[in-house]
């Protein structure tokens, strides 16, 4: 599986979403932040970066809120919005 990530021209947000969905329900407190999210949707960078909707669909599939703040695309369950 290391050697998977380890591809060029890849990005494993694909992989590591699926994983944080397998065990989000655990935490009462779900806060993810994914980074650089100006380069998704972008077509000339290193990696393959998936399109932004990508995020947003997996926010909604899983019933997060979402927001974006300083190049960050941040997702929360409803336990984290104080």
């Amino acid at each position: 599986m290391v050697l998977h990530f380890l591809v060029k021209n890849f990005t494993p947000i694909k992989e590591e979403l699926r994983i944080i969905s397998k065990y989000k329900n655990n935490f009462k407190i779900c806060k993810i932040i994914v980074d650089n999210f100006r380069l998704f949707g972008q077509t000339k960078t290193p990696t393959n970066y998936h399109d932004r909707m990508f995020l947003v669909n997996f926010a909604e599939n899983e019933g997060l809120d979402w927001e974006i703040k300083a190049d960050m695309f941040i997702m929360l369950n409803k336990a984290s919005i104080i």
